[in-house]
């Protein structure tokens, strides 16, 4: 395996095909959601693995991906899923919980944990 087709994030790392499995894997849960072509799904994610094998997965299914920034109030986040139709979001646990995305009615979540040194260059948002 050459150096290009791993992928480093602090002291983790993932293989192109560990990116590719994992998209394939959320590719599947999407579509078990109800995701399929031209549907919207909105990311609420810090740079990470699923930042790489999100936007991946949504392209298995014709899908469209809305990043959401996250320094976005909850009235900002619910007027964008609102103004996209989202059907998914997927984000990281605290910037959920953070904005109040931890589960809703209207739409599926999918929390992903958040790393330990994306935590630690971020203390201030831990709950």
């Amino acid at each position: 395996m050459t150096k290009a087709q791993t992928v480093s994030l602090g002291t983790r790392k993932a293989t192109r095909e560990e990116i590719d499995a994992d998209a394939r894997r959320l590719a599947s849960w999407l579509a078990a959601q109800g995701v399929g072509e031209n549907d919207v799904v909105a990311a609420l994610l810090w740079n990470d693995f699923t930042y790489f094998s999100l936007p991946k997965a949504c392209g298995l299914l014709g899908a469209y991906l809305v990043p959401l920034n996250w320094h976005l109030t909850r009235v900002e986040v619910d007027y964008i899923l609102s103004d996209c139709a989202a059907k998914v979001v997927v984000g990281h646990d605290v910037l959920l919980a953070q904005v109040g995305l931890e589960s809703t009615a209207s739409l599926h979540v999918l929390a992903v944990p958040t790393p330990p040194e994306i935590a630690q260059a971020y203390p201030k948002i831990q709950i």
